[in-house]
C-alpha cells in the first residue's frame, strides 16, 4: 500500500502545485468510483463488479489521503522556508517557486480553504495515525476517509491532554487556609448537543480523578 513519501516519488511530485492538483485528482477520482458503486448497488450485478471497484475505491482513498498530507507537509515547508519579507507580494521558497501573497493563496486558487490547509498539515504531523486509519479501514474492508482521520488524531490529543493533567505537579499553596475554593474540569454526562460537549473544548476528568488530586500538603 502506498504511503506519502511513495506517493511523492512515484509520481514525481516535486513543487505543492503538482501535490494539490494530484490530490484534488484523486478525491474527485474517488467520488466518481462511489458513484459507480452506487449505481453497481442499485442495479444489483455481479458481486465480483463489486468488490473490483470497491478495491478501487480503497486504492484510490489512500492515494488522495496521502496526496493530502503531502500537502499539508509541503505547505508546512513553505511557511517555515520562505525568504523575503511576508508583506511584500512575491516571495520565494526553498525549492524556487515563487508563491503570490503565501501558500494559502496558492493552494486557494488551486482549491484548497484555509481548513482544508490546517486539517492536512494536522495530518502530516500525526503520519501514525494515517496509517492506523488506513490499516483500520483495510481490516474493515471500508475506505478510509479524511473525516476518520481528523476524529483519531482529536481523540489522541484529548487523551495526551488528559495525561498532562494526571500527571502535571500542583502547585504548591504556600500559608494554610480554611476553604479552598477550585473549579475543576467537571466531567458531565449530559450535554445539549454534539458540538457544544464540554470535552470538545477542553479536556475533562472524572470525578475520582478529581478526588484524587493532591492539593493539600
Amino acid at each position: 500500500m502506498t504511503n506519502a513519501l511513495q506517493v511523492q516519488q512515484e509520481h514525481h511530485l516535486s513543487n505543492i502545485q503538482d501535490v494539490a492538483k494530484f490530490a484534488i485528482f484523486n478525491q474527485e477520482k474517488l467520488k466518481s468510483i462511489k458513484a459507480e458503486i452506487s449505481v453497481i448497488e442499485r442495479l444489483g450485478l455481479a458481486q465480483e463488479v463489486w468488490e473490483q471497484k470497491k478495491r478501487e475505491a480503497q486504492e484510490v482513498a489512500e492515494l488522495a489521503t496521502d496526496a493530502f498530507i503531502k500537502v499539508g507537509e509541503f505547505s508546512t515547508t513553505v511557511s517555515k522556508a520562505s525568504g523575503g519579507d511576508r508583506r511584500s507580494k512575491r516571495f520565494k521558497s526553498t525549492s524556487g517557486d515563487t508563491f503570490e501573497n503565501g501558500k494559502v493563496v496558492v493552494l486557494s486558487e488551486l482549491g484548497f480553504s484555509k481548513k482544508q490547509v490546517s486539517q492536512a498539515q494536522k495530518m502530516a504531523r500525526h503520519p501514525d495515525i494515517v496509517e492506523q486509519a488506513k490499516a483500520a479501514a483495510r481490516a474493515n474492508d471500508d475506505i478510509v476517509n479524511r473525516s476518520l482521520v481528523l476524529e483519531m488524531i482529536k481523540d489522541k490529543e484529548r487523551l495526551e491532554k488528559r495525561q498532562e493533567i494526571k500527571t502535571a505537579p500542583p502547585k504548591p499553596v504556600n500559608g494554610k487556609y480554611d476553604v479552598l475554593l477550585a473549579d475543576p474540569p467537571w466531567e458531565y454526562d449530559f450535554t445539549e448537543s454534539e458540538s457544544r460537549a464540554i470535552a470538545n473544548h477542553y479536556p475533562t476528568m472524572a470525578l475520582d480523578d478529581i478526588k484524587a488530586l493532591d492539593i493539600i500538603s
